[in-house]
């Protein structure tokens, strides 16, 4: 991948996939979409089939789930990627970072796949289903837990 004129390696980092590729040496084909965080504003590049995505340094996660949820919230989702990356994280750590999420989107959204992916069940207890009505006469539907 070349990109004449982006930004100096000094300047840049890689975030999300490929952060998680390179800090957890995992051994899969890159993802067709990269994503950095550089100094300046958001920008795509495309050459050669691959997309490269800016983002403000504030983009930038300084976690292992971090980077994880990045990639949930931003980037494609890259089977390959996230099964090597659940195999390489191990059952407890993945289920600990989804407990002190519970009702995070991106970590709920990563809890599918590790359990589709992995064939495993965590050991964390359901969200309970919210029955969603609609009054006429309120501004908003009201939830309702049950």
């Amino acid at each position: 991948m070349t990109f004449s004129d982006s930004k100096s390696k000094s300047e840049t980092k890689a975030i999300g996939l490929y952060w998680l590729i390179e800090e957890l040496g995992l051994a899969v084909v890159p993802p067709a979409v990269r994503s950095e965080a550089i100094r300046g504003a958001r920008k795509t590049r495309i050459s050669d089939g691959t997309v490269l995505e800016q983002y403000p340094l504030a983009y930038g996660p300084t976690d292992l789930f971090g980077h994880l949820r990045f990639a949930m919230r931003y980037e494609p989702v890259d089977l390959n990627v996230l099964v090597a990356f659940f195999e390489k994280v191990g059952r407890d750590d993945f289920e600990a970072w989804v407990k002190s999420e519970p009702v995070g989107k991106y970590a709920r959204r990563a809890w599918y796949l590790y359990e589709f992916l992995t064939g495993e069940t965590l050991d964390i207890p359901d969200v309970p289903p919210t029955d969603i009505r609609f009054d006429r006469n309120a501004s908003g539907p009201q939830g309702v837990f049950s």
